[in-house]
Order: C-alpha cells, then structure tokens, then sequence
C-alpha cells in the first residue's frame, strides 16, 4: 500500500514501474499520522550559552505521530491530540483535532461527521461550549458529541454521575470495525492490523467466504461490552427507541 501511494514512478515506454519511496515522502505521509520509531544515533557537541553541551542525534524525528515509537521504548505521543507547550484538554475535544488523520479517503470519519447531524450542530452551536470543564456534562457543556465524547472523554450527566469513564484507548467503545476496509467486521485485537492473516495466508481479517479470522478479532463477549459503553453515552441524550434502531 505505501509503495503503491508513495512509491517513485517509472515509466519505460508503455510499462510503468514503482520504486521505494523517498524516506521523507513517508514522514510527511504515513508515518506523519501512524508515528515513526525515533532512535538515538549518537551524540553530538555544540556550543551553548551554558558552554559546551551533548546533544542527541536523533532520526525519526521531529514526528508527532500517535503509534510513535520512543527511544526509551514506550510508545505514542500525547501532542498527536493535546499539542505540547499548551497541553490543551479543549484542543483535544475538539474534531479539528482529529480530521488532523481522521480525514483521508481511507478513514474519512471527520467528514462523515461533518455531514452528519452532530457535525452540524458542533458548527452551529459549539460557541456556546465549555470545552474544558472536568468531567464534561452532558446537557450543559455541550449538546452534541464531538468525536472525543463519543470515544474517549469522561462525560457525566447533571445530577454528576457517570456516564462513561475516561479513556485514551481509543477502541474502547468501538466494537466493529467500519473504515480501511470495504466491510466491517469485528474490531481487531491489536491496533497494528498488519499481523493479520486469514486461514488462506492473506492480510485479511475475513476469508473470502466471509468467514471471520478470529483470531485477530475480538470476541462476542467483548463486542458487547464495547458497545454498552457507547450505548450508555448515546442514552444521555437520546431515548431508548432511537438508540436501539
């Protein structure tokens, strides 16, 4: 896939042939969003106000991306949502945020949600929201969710009970899988969906007869309780007839 939208053309009279990719043209692409592995190559001296200082060569970086890999082995990067020096809790709740990778012909979700009801009144009426209260109050804060509130925030009702807990596991209220394929299918176990392998040897998460490799899929056990906690924030604003059809 990265070859095919990335990779350098050739064209040799009527054949047309795709070479590696440039390494910068990868940052700037995939690995903008997806996050590089940064690795400490060396060090290095310069000359500071404070004297002479080491500094480390770094490669992979500057990135911001969310599966960045980090030299001390940990894994992620908070400015992907909340950018650094101002750590914003309202930034994060924001979609602008998210449409940042959110917004590409293979996961177009900031688009869909533009298009759709809430998008619209999140650009109607969103002047009007307390974007950094803690928790955030259904009702009072906001009145329509924004993609943090259906899939990470920690959202109350106004009487302050609970409604949903806070998350930065980002699929832990999603339970199908709907963007990057054709079909849905069961949400995959693992965020990296490269590991998976139907019974055929393919990079599917289905066989061809539709039959589900389970073995990278969660199960029904954990669909269900995905799904109850989305059910519990749609139910803070909508009845129990809308939310079930």
């Amino acid at each position: 896939l990265i070859i095919s939208i990335n990779g350098i053309q050739n064209f040799d009279g009527a054949k047309i042939s795709l070479k590696d990719p440039d390494e910068l043209t990868n940052f700037e692409s995939c690995l903008y969003c997806h996050g590089t592995e940064v690795m400490v190559e060396g060090m290095s001296t310069r000359e500071t106000v404070l004297g002479e200082m080491e500094f480390p060569v770094l490669s992979g970086w500057p990135n911001q991306g969310v599966g960045r890999i980090n030299p001390d082995g940990s894994m992620g990067s908070c400015a992907a949502c909340h950018t650094r020096h101002q750590f914003s809790i309202e930034m994060a709740r924001k979609p602008y945020t998210c449409s940042e990778c959110h917004k590409g012909p293979d996961v177009p979700a900031y688009k869909v949600y533009q298009v759709s009801k809430h998008g619209n009144m999140f650009a109607s009426i969103s002047k009007d929201w307390d974007f950094e209260d803690v928790p955030w109050v259904v009702g009072e804060d906001f009145t329509a969710p924004t993609c943090a509130a259906c899939h990470v925030s920690l959202i109350a009702d106004p009487e302050g009970d609970v409604v949903a807990e806070r998350t930065h596991q980002m699929n832990d209220r999603i339970w199908w899988r709907i963007v990057g394929v054709i079909y849905s299918h069961p949400h995959p176990k693992s965020p990296n969906t490269a590991i998976i392998r139907n019974k055929a040897g393919l990079p599917m998460p289905t066989e061809l007869t539709g039959e589900l490799a389970s073995e990278y899929l969660i199960d029904e056990e954990e669909m269900a309780i995905r799904q109850e906690r989305m059910r519990n924030v749609c139910l803070s604003c909508h009845s129990t007839q809308w939310v079930d059809n």
